[in-house]
């Protein structure tokens, strides 16, 4: 039968912890982001999803060579979410241990 519904999940989901780090954007959210806007002005009619199609296509059509700020940019949000990471994982250790000896 097409269309039929899953029957719901038994599990809960575990809540989202809202001092985790956020990830590092992809290189493409960088340059989507950036570009948004002048897609937007310049076709002021364009759905948020022609919006997408178009920088996608521009994405696309980037060399290797022009996309490489976006990289660059990626790497060092990549690294900057990656202490934090290391930092959040050492206090959550941390407040797991304090909660297990009270």
């Amino acid at each position: 039968e097409t269309g039929a519904k899953r029957p719901a999940s038994s599990k809960k989901k575990k809540p989202k912890d809202p001092n985790k780090p956020k990830a590092a954007m992809t290189a493409y959210f960088i340059f989507y982001n950036k570009k948004r806007g002048s897609i937007k002005q310049a076709n002021p009619e364009f759905t948020i999803l022609q919006i997408s199609k178009e920088a996608s296509r521009q994405w696309k059509e980037m060399t290797d060579a022009e996309k490489q700020p976006y990289q660059n940019e990626f790497l060092k949000q990549r690294e900057i979410y990656q202490a934090k990471m290391v930092e959040y994982k050492r206090n959550k250790e941390k407040t797991h241990e304090e909660d297990v000896e009270d």
